[in-house]
């Protein structure tokens, strides 16, 4: 306990959220510290709500192209979700955002966490939106919807000559075109 106590703020965190982690991994497949008949911790020292194996996790998806909702579900998400637990909401934001574009928390409890994020459905996972703009995400072409959600990055470097340009974004008022486009910047 004296060596926890002399660790620096930051070593404790990830110490404390690792055991925390731990805790709750094992309490999914049975092998819990956590005495029958008790809760495990659903908060962490500064009370913030961490997810447990009990917190229902939502996650909604809008897709860019059709305009349609889903709840997310499947291998990809669930194990995603496992990775999650004794996460509070901050370190939940930094994991969603390598995951998704645009993720949006829309509730954080101890629990339920409802997630929003745009990504395309499986119908229109090689499409385009009908209109959207050309623009520059970490440093590549990407495609936007006209509202600013982010749709794709392509694999490929933003050509100097019309980065200007592309700061500013280059509306496609068909998927055809924005297809001209890309192939006109790139060769």
């Amino acid at each position: 306990m004296i060596a926890l106590l002399l660790l620096p703020r930051a070593k404790k965190l990830l110490l404390v959220s690792g055991i925390s982690l731990l805790v709750a991994a094992l309490s999914l497949y049975g092998g819990s510290s956590v005495p029958a008949g008790e809760v495990e911790e659903p908060y962490d020292s500064q009370g913030e709500a961490l997810i447990t194996s009990h917190t229902q996790v939502l996650i909604y998806s809008w897709c860019p192209v059709c305009g349609g909702h889903q709840v997310l579900e499947g291998e990809r998400y669930n194990s995603l979700s496992l990775s999650w637990l004794g996460l509070g909401r901050e370190g939940l934001e930094d994991l969603l955002f390598r995951n998704f574009h645009s993720p949006t928390i829309q509730e954080f409890s101890r629990n339920t966490v409802v997630i929003d994020v745009i990504e395309r459905c499986t119908q229109c996972e090689n499409s385009w939106p009908p209109q959207g703009i050309i623009s520059i995400h970490n440093s590549r072409l990407a495609i936007f919807t006209l509202e600013g959600a982010l749709v794709e990055v392509l694999n490929e470097d933003v050509p100097a000559d019309w980065y200007q340009e592309l700061m500013k974004g280059i509306p496609y008022f068909s998927p055809e075109e924005g297809q001209q486009w890309i192939e006109n910047l790139i060769s």
